[in-house]
Parts: C-alpha cells; structure tokens; sequence
C-alpha cells in the first residue's frame, strides 16, 4: 500500500498499524512517501513520522530513495520475500525535475501552465 507522510498524522493510519502490529500480519509493503508536504503546506518541521515510534510497533522499517528506480525494485523484491510486514520510508521530492513545481506546495491543487510542461517535453 502507498500513503503519504501527511497520512501518518491521521489516526485511522495508526489504527492500522497497530492493528498490522498486533494481529502479526506478515504479508504487507507499506510504501510512505516522504516528500515533507501535505496538500496544504510544508510538514517537514512536524514530528508526524516519528520512526523512533513507529519502531516501536515491531514492523521492519527501510528507508530508501524514492527516485531511484533500480533500489526501488531491488527493496521490494527483498522485502516481499520477508516474513513480515515491512514500512519502507521513500524520501522524495514533490515534482521532481520540473524545478518550478519542485517542493511547490501550490501544485498539490494547480495544475502548472502549459508553457512550463512544454519546456520538459
């Protein structure tokens, strides 16, 4: 499953995990994708993905870097062989390599003018 880092400071999330937890599900990849921005604003100075809590739930954490397509791959299909639940930790940018949208809170709602995509076509 693939969730955001604004996600984890939601309580159904947490209910999840906990629940992922302590019935000892074994079969999950649960993707966070850490770019430090929610649909509204910067989240990077929040404690909302604590690892040292989530350690604590007993689910095996990665980090990884989330544009890299090779360790991507090569991460899943370590951790589909586990024999638990894991929580990889991507850490990305939002709007990676169209520098007017990168860490641009505004395009999570926007969509960005035709005469910049076409500068990247």
């Amino acid at each position: 499953t693939l969730i955001g880092d604004a996600e984890i400071d939601e309580g159904s999330v947490w209910e999840g995990l906990f629940f992922i937890s302590d019935k000892n599900i074994n079969n999950l990849i649960i993707i966070v994708d850490r770019n430090n921005i929610s649909a509204s604003s910067l989240i990077e100075k929040k404690k909302n993905l604590d690892i040292n809590l989530l350690e604590k739930l007993d689910i095996p954490i990665r980090e990884i870097n989330g544009h890299n397509i090779t360790q991507i791959y090569k991460t899943l299909k370590e951790t589909y062989k586990s024999k638990k639940s894991v929580i990889l930790i991507a850490n990305t940018i939002k709007g990676k390599g169209i520098k007017e949208i990168e860490n641009n809170v505004k395009y999570s709602h926007h969509l960005p003018k035709m005469s910049i995509l076409e500068k990247y076509i």
